[in-house]
């Protein structure tokens, strides 16, 4: 594994020309110390990865002690030609050749569903976040998400609530104490339970780019990715282009015009993404084997004061005229809320205007 090891670390990608040279040589140990700058330099645009190449040979034995601490720390570094090698992460663009592990990492063969959003998550964003986990997590399905703060720590959290097993996707190395996202969330996840992946080996080097890499890798993991609520410029979007490249499927939870943290949602939603309307029927948006699902009681999350007066109103069997008399509201302004309060699912229309 030496040899991949190095080309890791020298950040050189599986690419054609890498599988090209591979077949040449009986190993990637051999191609590592056999390769030559003619050989790697048959075209221009890979010369800057020679030159990665050639630091990493000038420093062998410490990238060498590095490996041996990543084992000493239980860190389990898996290799592109393992067979614990996610397979869906293997078919996409640049796929990484070696992928540091922590924790249960048998989990990386499960169907996995990535759920990713903004750091600056509403209530609204984080009870459908954990709707969906809940629904998720009866059908044995593994989470995907990057522990940052928001919505990615939501679904971390909820798959411990639901006994649902999750990857955490970080940009830093595993040998950081920053992970680059939520580190309290590190220590309250069970081992057995979740996973912590990272593709960085360099400690105390996080960079803009490694936020980048990590979200490919969140989308290459995962058959289906669900854009919960994120802002116009977010990672979360990135994700979600990362999975569209690769032809994955790319769900969204619409959002009012006027909430900033989810006009993003609703940009994807222009540009084709498939709209979640119900969290119930995601299974089969899914194409998952029906289960009967039992609902848990709803605590509520209001996104304004009238909403929580309108809902209670309801509540006590008030019409929609006598709200709108009581509360001193337009029937217009009762209407918006009535659509945001039925698409939580905190009422049903029985019958034309009763709820």
């Amino acid at each position: 594994m030496s040899g991949l090891w190095y080309f890791f670390c020298a950040q050189v990608y599986f690419s054609e020309h890498l599988v090209f040279l591979r077949q040449r040589f009986s190993s990637y140990d051999e191609l590592w110390e056999k390769l030559t700058q003619a050989e790697w330099c048959t075209n221009h645009k890979y010369s800057k990865s020679w030159h990665r190449i050639l630091h990493v040979r000038s420093k062998q034995k410490e990238y060498q002690a590095l490996l041996q601490r990543h084992q000493d720390q239980g860190i389990v570094v898996i290799d592109i030609e393992n067979d614990l090698y996610p397979p869906l992460l293997k078919e996409i663009y640049h796929a990484p050749l070696m992928i540091c592990a922590l924790g249960n990492r048998n989990i990386l063969q499960n169907t996995c569903v990535a759920i990713v959003g903004t750091r600056k998550a509403t209530e609204y964003g984080l009870a459908i976040t954990d709707e969906i986990v809940r629904i998720l997590a009866s059908h044995k399905i593994t989470l995907i998400s990057g522990m940052a703060y928001g919505i990615d720590s939501q679904v971390h959290m909820s798959a411990e609530k639901y006994n649902a097993s999750s990857v955490a996707v970080v940009p830093a190395s595993l040998l950081d104490s920053n992970l680059g996202g939520n580190n309290r969330l590190r220590k309250s996840l069970s081992p057995d339970q979740h996973l912590i992946v990272s593709e960085n080996t360099r400690i105390g080097d996080l960079q803009k780019f490694h936020f980048v890499q990590r979200n490919r890798i969140i989308a290459g993991l995962s058959k289906w990715t669900i854009v919960v609520e994120a802002p116009e410029k977010s990672g979360a979007l990135i994700t979600a282009a990362f999975a569209r490249d690769e032809n994955r499927e790319v769900f969204v939870v619409p959002h009012s015009l006027n909430n900033i943290q989810g006009r993003g949602c609703l940009c994807l939603i222009r540009d084709g993404a498939q709209i979640i309307t119900d969290v119930d029927e995601l299974p089969g948006l899914l194409g998952l084997t029906p289960n009967k699902v039992t609902k848990l009681p709803l605590h509520y999350q209001y996104d304004s004061e009238m909403e929580k007066l309108v809902h209670e109103k309801i509540q006590a069997g008030k019409n929609l005229d006598d709200i709108c008399q009581e509360l001193q509201i337009s029937s217009t302004d009762l209407l918006v809320v009535i659509t945001d309060l039925t698409f939580k699912k905190y009422i049903t229309s029985t019958t034309e205007g009763v709820y």
